[in-house]
């Protein structure tokens, strides 16, 4: 698997991912947390990522139709650029004590248009840069970089804004920090993730992909979208995989990046760092899974749908023990053996969608996964917000129970077992 590393194009873009990614999870814990400190309202952090999301899940199916039309370094190096110019100016605004919320709302809706276009260019890389026998090595490299940036990023990032170590437990009631306790960290984050962007895009210049087939270029944007959405649905485990995916991620996110942060804020003097450390504990888990991926033989197709639900169960249990158990200790606990099997699973998935989609209809299929995934985030986001404010314990162990179920309802449905075309 490692030797993979030494091949010149692969290795260059492994590194560009890496410090792509580190970036990306320093973004994911300092914007929910810039919107909580100004505000002190997770409604109000609820909307800045909903925000986000609403333009990122109107434009990626066309990120995917234009991918499957053009090479899919130009669309992350044209994203890596505009995003780093955002978050640069948004350091500069925070340093210089001038930034908004309006600012952050700005920033946030150019990032998830830029998103829209680099998510499915990000994951089509892969099949881009290595032949099929390599894929599953190359998948496991990626996600260990995914992973290796999800325990990095927040951990860099928790330590940049909070300056200093602290898990003194406290009561909710007691004083904590405000947003000019944290806007000179805030700013360091920021700047850090546009350096990252910076990084990632020069390395992606030296990056060469395989010529792309042209079958159906004739069509219009539309007829090709379409096209990409009936391959999916004519395989019933995938499809299965895809909606499944769609309604568990519907329940997943808001609670990780609006509750989780409000949760850590209200327990403990450093929120920002004790929040860091529970996404890294994950982030490490998901690294040991990936390296275990990238060395063992993939299950049988027809089992693929089975294992990916009976693995998120745990995380998505995970959930509703972290909003009753206090301890940050048992949460990294959780979130470790989580991102283990999660990763191990994706993997192997990941590899199979590749393996069985056309390689002109790549860019839909993934953008289509993408939008599945984290298109009705926004809509979740002001859910979620509005019940968090009402009741943030309740609303958390409610989601998590509720994805345990329908994990347990995908992995036993028919439809996973059924993987030719209808």
């Amino acid at each position: 698997m490692f030797a993979l590393l030494k091949e010149k194009t692969f290795g260059l873009f492994w590194w560009s991912n890496l410090v792509n990614v580190i970036g990306d999870h320093i973004t994911l814990l300092a914007f929910p947390w810039i919107a909580l400190q100004m505000t002190g309202d997770v409604g109000i952090t609820a909307t800045v990522l909903a925000i986000q999301g609403l333009p990122r899940a109107v434009l990626m199916l066309v990120g995917g139709g234009i991918l499957d039309r053009t090479n899919p370094v130009i669309i992350i190096q044209v994203t890596n650029i505009t995003r780093g110019i955002l978050v640069a100016g948004l350091a500069a605004l925070t340093y210089y004590d001038m930034a908004t919320l309006t600012h952050v709302f700005l920033v946030a809706i150019l990032f998830g248009i830029s998103d829209a276009f680099y998510y499915p260019a990000s994951i089509s890389m892969v099949p881009a840069i290595l032949q099929d026998e390599k894929r599953q090595a190359g998948n496991a490299l990626i996600q260990v970089t995914n992973q290796l940036a999800v325990f990095v990023g927040p951990m860099v990032a928790g330590l940049i804004i909070a300056g200093q170590i602290d898990t003194t437990h406290v009561d909710a009631s007691t004083t904590l920090s405000n947003y000019q306790d944290d806007r000179l960290g805030l700013s360091r984050a920021f700047l850090f993730d546009a350096m990252t962007f910076a990084c990632a895009s020069l390395l992606l210049f030296f990056v060469k992909t395989k010529p792309k087939s042209h079958e159906d270029e004739t069509k219009s944007l539309m007829q090709q979208i379409i096209d990409g959405i009936k391959f999916v649905w004519s395989i019933p485990s995938m499809r299965l995989c895809f909606l499944g995916i769609g309604a568990i991620e519907f329940c997943y996110h808001a609670p990780i990046f609006v509750g989780l942060p409000a949760l850590t804020k209200g327990r403990f003097t450093e929120g920002a760092l004790i929040f860091g450390w529970m996404v890294s504990a994950y982030g490490i888990g998901g690294l040991l899974g990936g390296i275990t991926a990238g060395m063992t033989r993939s299950p049988k197709a027809e089992n693929i749908a089975r294992y990916l639900f009976l693995c998120f169960a745990l995380s998505s249990g995970s959930i509703a023990v972290i909003a009753v158990v206090e301890s940050y200790v048992v949460a990294m606990i959780l979130f470790f053996l989580g991102g283990f099997l999660d990763n191990y699973m994706w993997i192997h998935f990941m590899t199979w969608i590749q393996k069985v989609t056309p390689e002109r209809m790549m860019g839909r299929v993934m953008s289509l996964l993408m939008f599945i995934a984290i298109g009705m985030l926004p809509i979740a986001y002001i859910i979620m917000g509005v019940l968090f404010k009402i009741d943030l314990i309740g609303t958390m162990f409610i989601a998590g129970s509720t994805m345990l179920i329908l994990c347990i309802i995908a992995a036993f449905h028919p439809d996973g077992k059924r993987v030719e075309m209808t």
